[in-house]
């Protein structure tokens, strides 16, 4: 039906808003255009909404003395995308709520040899019982731990969480009592995947799937992930002993939209693992974290990935950038400790 209520005739209505808590406002309809979309008195509106209101999202509502269907429909639009802006730059403003937690961290590196799934697997037991023994809660390998690079998808990539490698650890961390964060090649299917799993109290808690792959024409060392893995779906929220987290893996960091998803998460804690030659300077992996405004762990292999010698370099930073702890870069074991507040 055709709204014939001439335009002049709504200018001066009032919009009548009700929000979930409770109260409700009144507000003046200042123009319209010929799309028929309305705008109120936005300033006033903006002044007036507060802090709780803005939590709401999308507020609740209801509108008076409105002469039609299409003016009512009008009217809801833009109520509804003020409220969605004002919570936007209320979340936006606010970094993510500190939980007066410490955890112990141990961001592991150590030489994983390409394609020996079981020689790997024994390392890493050997180097999270170490961990664990040094008191460190959450233990994090880097992308690729358990076979890192290969050709030979269909024979070395796993199912998650039912295959042999995951289960293994799954009962690794149960009986230390700890976290555990590690990478493998995921079959799922007829898919595969660069993943990263966490495990922990006797199961897998979460696995981020590596979604902007790297691609390398030369195929350097089976590098070319463009030709062997499916992406997969960007950043998720998880939690790990009531602490928000997020994952992202590698070649994920170039891209701002990752960042910036992880960012509208506001996680308190992201996990960044690595499998390549060499770390950037610190301020470059600096801005990421500070981007997301949150505390982020980074790992990175050592020894020679096929033909690409790695050289390390896990580094803890703070939610400003900071380097709040660090490990060599000359491609020596290690297991950096921290006491990471969060």
């Amino acid at each position: 039906m055709r709204d014939s209520d001439p335009k002049q005739n709504r200018i001066g209505r009032i919009i009548k808003i009700e929000y979930v808590h409770g109260s409700s406002k009144e507000y003046q309809i200042r123009s319209l255009s010929a799309s028929r979309r309305c705008r109120i008195q936005s300033d006033r509106f903006l002044d007036e909404l507060q802090p709780d209101d803005a939590q709401v999202m999308i507020i609740q509502y209801a509108v008076t003395e409105i002469g039609s269907p299409a003016m009512k429909s009008a009217l809801t639009t833009a109520i509804c995308l003020i409220s969605c802006v004002m919570f936007w730059a209320q979340a936006v403003a606010q970094p993510a709520t500190k939980s007066d937690t410490t955890v112990r961290v141990a961001l592991i590196q150590f030489d994983a040899v390409p394609e020996q799934v079981e020689h790997n697997l024994k390392q890493m037991e050997r180097l999270a019982r170490d961990a664990a023994a040094r008191g460190a809660r959450w233990i994090m390998f880097h992308e690729g731990s358990l076979c890192d690079y290969t050709g030979k998808l269909d024979t070395l990539a796993e199912a998650v969480p039912d295959g042999p490698s995951t289960q293994s650890l799954i009962k690794l961390s149960a009986e230390l009592n700890v976290l555990i964060s590690f990478g493998l090649s995921e079959q799922d299917g007829p898919r595969f995947y660069i993943t990263q799993v966490f495990v922990k109290d006797g199961r897998m808690i979460h696995r981020y799937r590596k979604t902007w792959l790297h691609l390398s024409k030369n195929d350097e060392g089976f590098r070319n992930e463009w030709a062997r893995y499916d992406p997969g779906t960007g950043p998720e929220l998880f939690e790990i002993d009531g602490i928000r987290a997020s994952c992202f893996i590698c070649a994920d960091g170039n891209s701002f939209r990752c960042r910036e998803r992880i960012r509208e998460l506001r996680p308190q804690i992201v996990f960044y693992p690595n499998n390549r030659r060499a770390l950037p300077d610190f301020p470059a992996f600096g801005e990421y974290a500070q981007q997301m405004a949150a505390p982020m762990l980074v790992t990175n292999r050592i020894g020679t990935s096929w033909v690409t010698p790695c050289s390390g370099g896990c580094v803890v930073f703070g939610p400003d950038g900071t380097v709040l702890a660090k490990a060599n870069r000359d491609g020596q074991e290690e297991i950096l400790i921290y006491d990471l507040n969060l």
